[in-house]
């Protein structure tokens, strides 16, 4: 089996514990609905290797438009970039 990051625990014998909490903080069991918590996993060898995560909502305070917006002139910027150099080399 691969130890690469993508491996599942039940595919290499190991046991995963998790302990999640909600946005209300709730204890809860669905991992999608977790902002923080914590995993242990135990390899076949049962060593632990613990980790932490938190999800923390941040606002950018000198972006004067809303992210989607922000992300919508980044793509046309670059779709425009990409076209300029297109016609400068000739491509197109």
């Amino acid at each position: 089996m691969s130890k690469g990051r993508n491996h599942k625990a039940s595919d290499t014998g190991a046991r995963r514990v998790g302990s999640y909490v909600d946005a209300e903080g709730r204890r809860t069991s669905d991992p999608g609905s977790a902002i923080r918590g914590e995993i242990l996993e135990y390899d076949g060898e049962d060593h632990p290797k613990r980790t932490w995560f938190f999800l923390k909502e941040l606002e950018v305070n000198w972006l004067p438009m809303s992210e989607g917006a922000f992300l919508l002139w980044v793509l046309v910027f670059l779709l425009g970039l990409w076209a300029l150099i297109g016609v400068l080399f000739g491509l197109f």
